[in-house]
């Protein structure tokens, strides 16, 4: 779940400090996601002891894990009380790749140990239910949002106001473009698409995979052989930006997914197994013009906030980024309980104001 193997193209992006701090922060959100699941007896087929690998297939790919291991080492060296460890990282060679993918067709890998895999649904019902018993929730479904008035007001499709008393966070994502003029020239709605093949008897793979730099993304359910993948986005001539249909399937990506593992993994035919297609669906993901959510404050209006813009790394980001919101909207400090634990916990160029004040990324 954490990228560190997206950590090379963060430092280039964002500096040395920023993007470490970046994995450094995923890596806090997973372990709190974990203790939230544990505290509430939530049922959603976490596993992070499956581990995940991402996969190179040339020489540059390789060489940008590389670099991302040996920034993990020098952060680590430099940060010696981070709850990160390097027995969590292992660099696969070609020899390696093939041992473990039934596959010569990569040549090197980064396999993440403290990684794994969860039912995202399941676990948003859990805390929806853990919500739902709180005083003071009220739950409304099929209420699409038009227009915010004064901060303050509500607009519901169907007519109806619902005026907000304190503060209006925006977890919209995409979907915020239809209606919050901030963002309409900072999020790309970005459609993606997964598939979900029929029982396989053989388990191929004890981890999640990714590869193309985490433009295809696959693992295997470990009770039913199913295999999920996710990915091909560059197939569509316009990769998929801004497209907010989430009701069709795009035939190009569909053959894509077909194709992948007999071109990418082939041993698993010479096993009479084949990747046939059960279930197919998309969903609009919220791409960002600077690859950075947008977490805290609408700038100029402190009754709004914004958590959104994930580029498709939810998983990775949200749980710690909304924590993040509710510590700023009860004036408490984001930054304090990282600090006093020797992690990460928000990341100042996460802010909306870097908009308007560039020095925030600095």
């Amino acid at each position: 779940m954490e990228r560190y193997d997206y950590l090379a193209d963060y430092v280039e992006d964002f500096g040395y400090e920023n993007g470490c701090q970046w994995v450094e922060f995923q890596h806090e959100n997973i372990r709190s996601i974990a203790q939230v699941v544990k505290e509430n007896n939530i049922d959603c087929e976490l596993n992070l002891t499956r581990g995940n690998v991402a996969l190179a297939r040339t020489q540059k790919e390789l060489e940008n894990i590389v670099k991302s291991y040996e920034f993990v080492k020098d952060y680590l060296e430099k940060h010696s009380k981070t709850k990160m460890s390097l027995d969590n990282l292992e660099l696969w060679d070609h020899e390696k790749c093939q041992e473990m993918l039934h596959s010569d067709k990569f040549i090197g890998g980064l396999f993440m140990r403290e990684s794994g895999t969860v039912w995202l649904a399941k676990f948003v019902f859990g805390l929806l239910k853990y919500c739902l018993e709180q005083p003071g929730i009220d739950l409304i479904t099929n209420g699409k949002v038009i227009r915010i008035e004064n901060s303050k007001n509500i607009i519901l499709e169907n007519g109806r106001v619902i005026i907000a008393h304190h503060n209006i966070v925006h977890a919209t994502n995409a979907y915020s473009v239809e209606y919050l003029d901030f963002v309409r020239d900072k999020i790309i709605p970005t459609r993606g698409q997964c598939s979900r093949s029929k029982s396989i008897e053989t388990i191929f793979w004890p981890f999640g995979l990714s590869a193309n730099e985490g433009g295809e993304y696959y693992h295997q359910s470990p009770i039913d052989g199913r295999i999920t993948f996710g990915g091909c986005r560059w197939r569509s001539p316009n990769t998929e930006h801004n497209n907010q249909n989430d009701s069709e399937i795009n035939d190009l990506i569909r053959e894509e997914h077909k194709k992948f593992f007999s071109l990418w993994h082939p041993d698993i035919a010479t096993q009479n197994c084949t990747f046939e297609i059960e279930q197919e669906w998309t969903g609009i993901m919220a791409f960002t013009i600077d690859d950075l959510p947008l977490i805290g404050p609408l700038p100029g209006d402190n009754k709004q906030f914004l958590l959104c813009g994930y580029n498709g790394d939810g998983v990775p980001n949200a749980f710690l980024c909304a924590k993040a919101v509710a510590r700023m909207i009860a004036n408490d400090d984001p930054y304090k309980e990282g600090k006093e634990n020797n992690t990460i916990t928000f990341l100042k160029m996460f802010l909306p104001e870097r908009f308007t004040n560039s020095t925030i990324i600095q």
